[in-house]
């Protein structure tokens, strides 16, 4: 494959599929190569168009991890820290603190050392079922784009990220509680905005 500089346009469509409907708009697409050019205005008719989805079809921005039993007694722990909080709040909050802990190197190098633990082993364990998660347009774009990256299915990202800052939270240690106090401050940030 060879690059181009996209120089000489014509214009077409820009398509994408996501969450298994079509998305379509005019767009410039590259003579040379056919690369559909997506500007400021075929995002913008994206992220409109993903509004209007979310608003018709709200299941299709849902996503179901699997959570064993020991999961949901912490969840239900956790919940009385968080008054009013449901235990899909605070997944959902979990999975942003966590993705967005990825930018912070040190933050996210501390959280992924305390999960290789007997306690990550212990919340894995067990029977699972599916807690269902509801997330606006622009988690569900996070969170298929990290899965993306990742190579995990949407569903995966979120029990991910809920099992790393769920061992967080019962970590026991000196370093532990130290960076649970810095999670919890965030996580309860999210959770006032959610």
């Amino acid at each position: 494959m060879t690059d181009c500089d996209h120089k000489a346009t014509k214009d077409g469509f820009a398509k994408r599929k996501f969450l298994g409907e079509t998305f379509r708009a005019k767009a410039s697409v590259c003579k040379s190569c056919g690369a559909e050019l997506w500007d400021h205005d075929v995002q913008g008719k994206f992220n409109g168009w993903l509004t209007k989805l979310h608003s018709r079809k709200r299941g299709k921005f849902q996503i179901q991890p699997l959570f064993s039993a020991n999961v949901r007694a912490c969840l239900k722990k956790m919940a009385l820290e968080f008054p009013g909080s449901k235990d899909s709040s605070i997944v959902r909050a979990m999975t942003f603190l966590y993705l967005e802990a990825g930018q912070d190197r040190v933050l996210l190098r501390d959280m992924e050392s305390i999960f290789i633990s007997d306690t990550f082993i212990m919340l894995r364990s067990g029977k699972k079922a599916s807690l269902p998660v509801g997330f606006n347009p622009m988690g569900i774009l996070a969170i298929h784009g990290w899965g993306e990256l990742t190579g995990v299915p949407p569903a995966k990202v979120v029990e991910e990220a809920t099992l790393r800052v769920l061992a967080v939270y019962l970590a026991v240690d000196e370093k532990g509680r130290k960076i649970w106090a810095e999670v919890k401050e965030e996580l309860t940030r999210l959770l006032r905005a959610a």
